[in-house]
């Protein structure tokens, strides 16, 4: 039996410090901060981390969810990602650029160090692989835990996760094309049966839909917005450009956001400076205000 602590929120400690890079390890980027304290991030990340992994709910660290975080653990996942709860508060700012896939770190004392598996791969995914026959939808599911986990390292706990079903096939997916209602995601059929390699970013796409719907977008405006072909924010450079001027989050377009989102997650573990000041409002919840630009 490993020899790690109990740990619970207050408390500061090597321990402590070791747990962060871990959670940071995970995710692959900094949703916490490193610092030995076990703060309102912190405890945000256990908690949604124990649910990924089908533990009690809470935002103590014990030994099952050390064994869960260093892969000891042989206890399942929810599969079907509705535990994915994110917790109270949300994580910390991503830091020093973007999203640059902590390591694992070493454990004080001697403690065991193993890597746990990151489940924001974004190798998992699909494409469109031809057009619906306009029947009823072929495959209903919730959100796995890998697109739960990949969900939580682009909106931290600012889009619910438990709710959102994703299907395939039926009018919906006419064209080719993926389809959004509030907490419905239509892909054409055979997406999620046979995915390829740029799913998850496109469900990360798609997801942005939800979250608009979260913060109380209708369905007519998202309608307009695709009508209008609104998809092109100018890229990194239009990114820093509108930063600098103080233009919010909330002044893009719809699909300009979830675009955003989109090439956001495929960064992950590079260079996603660009992004950082708008993901960063989205997680604060001042979207709608000027960005925040580091100093």
């Amino acid at each position: 039996m490993a020899d790690e602590p109990d740990l619970s929120p207050g408390v500061s400690s090597e321990w402590v410090s070791y747990l962060q890079q871990m959670l940071n390890h995970n995710y692959q980027q900094t949703v916490v901060d490193e610092n030995g304290s076990f703060d309102d991030a912190t405890a945000s990340a256990v908690a949604h981390f124990r649910d990924q992994n089908g533990l009690p709910s809470g935002s103590h660290v014990d030994s099952a969810c050390w064994d869960a975080l260093l892969g000891r653990s042989s206890a399942p996942a929810d599969s079907s990602g509705n535990g994915g709860d994110a917790g109270a508060s949300a994580g910390t700012p991503v830091s020093d650029g973007g999203a640059g896939g902590a390591s694992a770190g070493s454990a004080p004392d001697g403690g065991a160090g193993g890597a746990p598996p990151s489940g924001n791969d974004g190798a998992e995914g699909a494409g469109p692989t031809g057009d619906s026959d306009g029947e009823a939808p072929t495959t209903e599911r919730g959100l796995t835990a890998e697109e739960v986990s990949a969900a939580y390292s682009v909106f931290h706990d600012t889009l619910n996760t438990d709710s959102i079903v994703l299907t395939e096939g039926g009018v919906l997916a006419v064209g080719g094309y993926a389809r959004t209602l509030p907490d419905y995601v239509t892909f054409p059929d055979g997406t999620l049966s046979k995915p390829d390699g740029d799913f998850m970013a496109w469900l990360i796409h798609e997801l942005g839909h939800c979250w608009q719907y979260q913060q109380g977008a209708s369905v007519p405006g998202l309608i307009l917005s695709a009508l209008g072909g609104d998809y092109d924010y100018g890229g990194e450079q239009g990114l820093r450009d509108a930063a600098a001027v103080g233009q919010p989050f909330s002044d893009f377009g719809y699909e300009e956001q979830a675009s955003i989102f989109a090439d956001y997650y495929r960064r992950l573990g590079g260079d996603t400076s660009a992004y950082d000041p708008y993901i960063q409002s989205v997680w604060d919840g001042t979207w709608q205000s000027a960005p925040k630009l580091p100093e």
